[in-house]
Parts: structure tokens; C-alpha cells; sequence
């Protein structure tokens, strides 16, 4: 028993020391998007790691899942497998070839600041006084020209963009690809799950203060909205690595690096679900709070 409380407090300790987020990441790091939620996260964690309440449980297990499994699929993206990196200079090379044949700009930068920009963004950048070029089709990809399966993906994104042959799903989900994302990684989000919640809790305990039974639709409101607005991120970003590995097959890519790309995909695309992880952690905090609410109410 002793063993396991130290266990647990080791653990809890190092949970929490993660939490603090001190570390500044690179502009464009999937964990600044974490930075922005460190605050929420450890209140939730805080109130709810031992809680015996099933929504408290909920919201601890999301965020502080989230927290470590979005440090963990940006560290598997960061690294690259052994016996692959020369292949996958070679690779990057022709994938960059056929961008620049399809009209994209090709420029070199960081594994962290890697991105593709659609013509519209490349207006709007240079909308603000930023001077970037697209390619002959006005768009660009920004990526490591080190890592094959990093500049795969941003092909992936291009596929969807300037009348390309990208998968039906995929365009559809890149129309919303820019108004998801950006309700996603902003306050607005962490708080409309919230309110969210909040809802669906009061309605809950209001049907069993009359002795009614909760609809199942106010059951799954509170991850549903999460996971709504994610949606769009998540196929986007999905279809991009599908698109992606196909090019690197193209290419003439071995199976080994392929395997080694798969691995590093999954892991980035995963850092989105974390974030719509979280967010329903927030949401799940607001359900428990929204049940209390009604029950000190009670007249």
C-alpha cells in the first residue's frame, strides 16, 4: 500500500510538473497550442484526479491524456527512423520536383515550422505585408527538406487545393478545414465546450430531480461539440498523410520508410485529437458544475 501511494505521487507529481508548460515551443509546435490550455488543463487535473465523480473522471482522463499524448506524437514527429534518412533526402527531393510541377512553390524551413498555404492564405499573407510567393498555381509548401515524410503530407494538403485530384472527403473537409481549426486552438472553443457542458449537466440533473430519465442526445452533447468541430481538422488531416504516402510511393519509396512515415503521420495527426481532447475535458468539467448548480438551486 505504501509502494503504491509513493507510486501515485511520484506519478502525480511529474504530471503536474509537465503541466506547467514552462518550455517555449517553436511558433507553429503543435504543443502552443497546449500553452494556451496549460492553466484550464491543471485546474482540471488538480480538482479531479482522484475524484470518484464519473464526469470529474472523464475530464481528468482527457486532459491530462491529451497533454501526454500530444508530447509524446510530437516527439515521435521530431525524430526520424534509423537507416532511413539518406532514402529520405533522396525521396524529398522528387516530391519536391512534382509540388513545383503542379504549380507550388517548394521552401525550406523546420520540421516544427512546416505548413502548406493555399492561394487565398497566400493573399492574405501578403495581405498583411508579408512578402512570400506562391508557385505558378499561387500556393506554396513550407517543409524540412530532410524529412520525405513531413513534405509528403504538405503535398497531401496541396492535392485538395487549386481544382487538384484529391479525394471528394478530403476537399470537403478542407473547405472547412481553416474555421475548424481556428475554433479548435482558440479560447473560444475551450469555453463553448465548457458552456456546453454546463448545459447538458443542469439538464441532467434537473430530469432526475423529476425523476426522469437523461436523453441519450444530452448524454453525448458533451464530447459530440468536441468532436464536431474537430472533424473537419481530422479528415483534412488524414487525407493529407493518405495523399501523401501515395506520392512517396510514387516516388519509388521503400516499405522500410514508408513504415517509418506511417509511424510519424499518425503521431502528428494525433496531436489534433488531443486538443479536441481536451477541449471535452473542459466540457466535462462544465457538466459536473452544471449539475451542482441545480442541486444547490433546489427549492
Amino acid at each position: 500500500m505504501l509502494l503504491w501511494l509513493v507510486l501515485v505521487s511520484t506519478a502525480t507529481r511529474r504530471l503536474l510538473t509537465k503541466l506547467k508548460l514552462n518550455n517555449r515551443p517553436v511558433k507553429g509546435d503543435p504543443r502552443s497550442i497546449l500553452n494556451k490550455r496549460g492553466h484550464m488543463a491543471k485546474y482540471i487535473v488538480k480538482r479531479t484526479l482522484f475524484s470518484k465523480n464519473r464526469d470529474l473522471e472523464a475530464a481528468a482522463a482527457l486532459t491530462a491524456g491529451g497533454i501526454v499524448a500530444n508530447d509524446a506524437g510530437v516527439r515521435i514527429l521530431k525524430k526520424q527512423g534509423r537507416g532511413v534518412k539518406e532514402e529520405s533526402k533522396e525521396i524529398s527531393k522528387k516530391l519536391a520536383e512534382e509540388a513545383e510541377r503542379q504549380g507550388t512553390k517548394v521552401y525550406k524551413t523546420s520540421v516544427e515550422r512546416s505548413h502548406y498555404a493555399n492561394p487565398k492564405v497566400v493573399k492574405l499573407i501578403r495581405g498583411k505585408g508579408i512578402k512570400i510567393a506562391g508557385g505558378k498555381a499561387g500556393d506554396y509548401i513550407a517543409s524540412d527538406p530532410n524529412r520525405a515524410d513531413v513534405l509528403a503530407h504538405e503535398l497531401g494538403h496541396s492535392k485538395h487545393s487549386a481544382g487538384r485530384s484529391g479525394s471528394i472527403i478530403g476537399k470537403a473537409a478542407h473547405k472547412a478545414y481553416s474555421p475548424s481549426k481556428a475554433f479548435l486552438h482558440s479560447p473560444a472553443g475551450l469555453a463553448a465546450s465548457y458552456i456546453n457542458g454546463y448545459k447538458s449537466g443542469v439538464n441532467s440533473a434537473r430530469a432526475e430531480r423529476e425523476g426522469k430519465k437523461e436523453s441519450v442526445a444530452n448524454k453525448v452533447r458533451t464530447p459530440a461539440l468536441s468532436v464536431g468541430v474537430a472533424s473537419p481538422v481530422l479528415v483534412s488531416e488524414f487525407e493529407a498523410s493518405r495523399q501523401g504516402l501515395k506520392a512517396m510511393r510514387r516516388a519509388g519509396a521503400s516499405s522500410k520508410l514508408i513504415k517509418d512515415a506511417k509511424l510519424r503521420l499518425a503521431a502528428a495527426g494525433g496531436t489534433y485529437a488531443t486538443v479536441a481532447g481536451i477541449n471535452a475535458g473542459a466540457g466535462y468539467l462544465g457538466r459536473h458544475q452544471g449539475k451542482k448548480s441545480v442541486k444547490k438551486n433546489k427549492k
